[in-house]
């Protein structure tokens, strides 16, 4: 089996269960906040619908390359104890949450500025595409490998 890592993107993944967004804003984003002037309650956007497949499916076929499924990666991830979520894994993250039902999401993430504006952490307000959330070889956020 040859082992593969998520590539490196600028975006998010959350889930989103009966209308609820189920994602934890960490206490590590408060300096990006006060950067930024930024305030406290995410705010997302979903990328268009193809662009969050391919995304999904990319997240998909890395668990498949290493020997993982969505419920292998929980049962695992409950035996190393990682069942809190962690900041900077919004993969592993939204897989975990995914154990109690919802659906998927990607996209990009925020939070609102004094002047009505959006700070867009991850992603972006016009992203659309995956060629601007994939971002090998250039600096960003990413999920490179599974984190346990």
């Amino acid at each position: 089996m040859t082992e593969m890592a998520f590539p490196c993107f600028d975006g998010h993944f959350w889930v989103e269960r009966n209308g609820v967004i189920i994602d934890t804003e960490f206490k590590e984003y408060d300096y990006i906040k006060k950067a930024h002037r930024a305030t406290d309650g995410m705010k997302y956007k979903e990328a268009d619908a193809m662009t969050q497949k391919i995304m999904i499916s990319i997240m998909m076929k890395v668990l498949e390359k290493n020997g993982l499924t969505c419920e292998s990666f929980r049962a695992l991830s409950a035996s190393c104890g990682k069942l809190k979520p962690e900041f900077r894994c919004c993969i592993q993250n939204s897989i975990i949450a995914l154990g109690r039902g919802g659906v998927l999401k990607f996209g990009s993430m925020g939070w609102m500025q004094p002047n009505g504006k959006v700070w867009w952490e991850f992603g972006g307000e016009d992203w659309t595409g995956v060629g601007k959330f994939l971002k090998e070889g250039r600096a960003g956020y990413a999920d490179r490998h599974l984190v346990l």
